[in-house]
């Protein structure tokens, strides 16, 4: 699945034959993360160590993921602002230890522990090569397109498909309240308003919106750690007992959510951007 032969890049060897992984040993390849790749929709993967003078070592996972929305949705939860972002794939970052990029339905990592020039130069080799087998391209999910994009953070976009992704960036609850992967899909952004960070959450249905909305503020209704409910034009407002806001709204099949806002008008200001 698109690993590169012994020598294709000059020097580095295979270290044995390819390891192949599918749903019912991912584990093993990804312990602590497993369910996340699961939920975003992994198919399969591929494993290959290379080596170069007994003593370099660079590995490429190559995972296949159902869709172009699933591999974007992966490749968004590892990613972050302020990472150095690369023009591999559709869309690709480099930090100190990897270098991750999507492409089509496919999310690569290409890693190497030992730091040196000629490491990062190999391991930029090895990237650009599976792109270029990759033939098909994808695109940011559409749900991105309605976030306003401005006094927005670079980068700090996420695809939210199932509850694990969704509790990572913003934890609610153990229980699937607003029905994150069966009904709908959801995306989150970061915005900086004076200064001041505002994260926004925005859940697309195609069904049962108003039941989740509902359920939602039922929910915080009866949490302890939500105070001082007001409502503002058609926003629930709640403050939590750190002092930070948690704005909500419904619009046509869309629930909005801003949170860790620390002045009200901040989080208003953004929410009524969304459209």
């Amino acid at each position: 699945m698109y690993v590169p032969e012994s020598g294709e890049i000059e020097f580095w060897e295979r270290s044995s034959k390819p390891l192949l992984f599918d749903s019912s040993n991912l584990f093993d390849l990804i312990d602590g993360s497993a369910d996340v790749y699961l939920e975003y929709g992994f198919e399969n993967a591929v494993n290959q160590e290379y080596i170069k003078d007994d003593t370099l070592s660079i590995v490429i996972n190559i995972f296949k993921m159902k869709s172009s929305e699933s591999a974007y949705g992966i490749f968004s939860f590892g990613r972050r602002p302020g990472l150095n972002i690369i023009r591999i794939g559709d869309m690709g970052y480099e930090t100190e230890f990897n270098i991750s990029f999507c492409k089509g339905s496919f999310y690569v990592v290409v890693e190497s522990f030992l730091q040196n020039n000629e490491v990062k130069d190999a391991r930029r080799e090895f990237a650009e090569n599976i792109s270029r087998k990759i033939k098909e391209k994808g695109e940011i999910p559409s749900i991105f397109k309605i976030l306003p994009e401005e006094k927005s953070v670079a980068n700090s976009e996420k695809y939210i498909n199932g509850i694990i992704s969704l509790n990572n960036i913003f934890f609610i609850s153990d229980e699937n309240i607003l029905d994150i992967g069966n009904s709908c899909v959801g995306a989150y952004k970061e915005y900086s308003v004076f200064g001041r960070n505002v994260k926004l959450i925005i859940v697309k249905y195609n069904e049962n919106q108003k039941k989740a909305f509902y359920d939602l503020i039922n929910y915080f209704k009866k949490s302890d750690g939500y105070i001082n409910y007001s409502e503002k034009q058609k926003v629930n407002i709640w403050q939590k007992k750190n002092g930070k806001y948690v704005l909500l709204k419904r619009v046509k099949n869309f629930i909005i959510i801003a949170f860790d806002v620390h002045e009200k008008r901040d989080g208003m200001y953004i929410i009524n951007a969304v459209g």
